[in-house]
């Protein structure tokens, strides 16, 4: 060993002998801040988890832009033509808002009739 890493090596194993060394790593990630980027990682984590949750996602619509209007259409049999009474069809200004849309058509109850 070079003389550089064993004073290095001698110097930590003297602090950490004899120690809780889940102390030592509690505090080293306390002290630098990672405990908060470990929690915001969480974080990101749940909401991806939840966003593949979606049905849009799951099911994976096709968008079709139609007079202006974004339509997120499940299992169309001809993507051009958007047909409102057979299929479920989430409508938006934008592709975001079709899909989300799509969501909550999803979700929905059906009324019987």
């Amino acid at each position: 060993m070079s003389e550089v890493y064993q004073a290095t090596y001698d110097a930590i194993r003297s602090k950490v002998s004899g120690g809780d060394i889940g102390d030592a790593v509690r505090a080293a990630v306390e002290n630098t801040g990672l405990s908060h980027m470990l929690q915001q990682a969480c974080q990101e984590f749940t909401n991806a988890a939840f966003e593949m949750q979606r049905p849009s996602t799951v099911y994976k619509p096709s968008l079709v832009k139609f007079d202006g209007n974004w339509y997120a259409q499940y299992n169309p049999v001809n993507v051009t033509v958007v047909d409102l009474n057979t299929n479920l069809v989430g409508l938006g200004k934008s592709p975001e808002e079709a899909m989300y849309d799509f969501d909550k058509k999803w979700r929905a109850k059906i009324e019987r009739v």
